[in-house]
């Protein structure tokens, strides 16, 4: 009789054993960083059953962190914090978890945050927009070769936005809109018999830019500093008009463009000011009319971003 309750008993006890293993899930937890964002910070990861704490795990973050627990099957919520913050940054309420199976749970923490130290609370930014005014030149000394012009002055206004590629590199685009007006020398008029006072081309354009920016600074971290831009602009004609004055005779001759208008924009500067360089890559007048100087510097003031 010992004998049979003894290898009872051993029985019930595997059984048991099989059964609690049986009831066992796995959790994976992965903490998708961005680069350098949170270099040397804190990060709390919890597993939570019925709203109480079973599993904790703390470490100051370096990489793509992974955490990897037994738990057995039902419902949990996992959740995270920064730097020992009680605002809930992350949370999944509903997470199951089946016998013997594997559930991957991945946080996106925000790009950038910056720290209240007055509320010890955290607040999140995007990479944002811009306003920018932009004044610019391509008087003879920036195309000494040029004989025809006397002046060439631009100003333009463009809204845009720029994302994160990676920590020093960003993609962007802008649209607005630009004036400019350039007046030929007395020499080299279209109409050397006629006793003018002005002689000019008068342009208004709307333009788009993409552009790639290198900034020189850990732009996940910070959302200022020194950059260089790079980019293509299109510039699509509303208005080209070769304007021709004497006292009160105006001449004024239109439908001298075309819309093949193409330059290359660099750009350097430390917000709120930047210095660019334009290089018109097309000729888009009638053969009839000169083109206007290929080279262009100025000053841009950006506000916002």
């Amino acid at each position: 009789m010992k004998i049979f309750c003894k290898i009872l008993f051993f029985l019930v006890l595997f059984a048991a054993c099989n059964t609690s293993k049986a009831q066992m899930g796995f959790l994976e937890v992965y903490f998708n960083l961005y680069g350098n964002t949170y270099d040397n910070e804190h990060l709390t990861i919890q597993i939570l059953k019925d709203d109480s704490v079973i599993v904790e795990h703390k470490e100051f973050i370096r990489d793509v962190e992974i955490y990897t627990d037994s738990l057995k099957a039902g419902s949990y919520k996992v959740r995270y914090f920064i730097n020992f913050k009680k605002d809930i940054l992350g949370e999944i309420k509903n997470v199951k978890i089946i016998e013997e199976e594997l559930t991957k749970v991945i946080f996106y923490p925000p790009r950038k945050y910056t720290t209240n130290n007055l509320t010890d609370t955290l607040s999140y930014f995007d990479t944002g927009g811009y306003a920018l005014i932009n004044f610019s030149t391509g008087n003879n000394f920036i195309n000494p070769d040029n004989e025809i012009f006397s002046g060439y002055n631009q100003f333009g206004f463009q809204i845009g936005g720029t994302s994160s590629l990676f920590r020093f590199a960003k993609i962007g685009q802008q649209f607005g809109s630009n004036m400019n007006y350039t007046y030929f020398n007395e020499s080299k008029s279209l109409a050397p018999n006629f006793d003018k006072d002005t002689e000019k081309y008068y342009y208004w354009n709307l333009s788009y830019m993409i552009f790639l920016r290198a900034t020189f600074y850990n732009n996940y971290k910070k959302n200022k500093g020194l950059f260089l831009d790079g980019g293509i602009s299109y510039n699509f004609p509303l208005l080209f008009r070769y304007v021709l004055v004497k006292g009160d005779t105006k001449t004024v001759t239109k439908k001298i463009h075309h819309y093949n208008d193409f330059s290359a924009i660099f750009r350097l500067g430390y917000q709120p000011i930047a210095f660019t360089f334009e290089y018109r890559l097309t000729n888009f007048l009638d053969k009839n009319f000169p083109e206007q100087p290929k080279m262009k510097v100025g000053v841009s003031f950006i506000f916002g971003e």
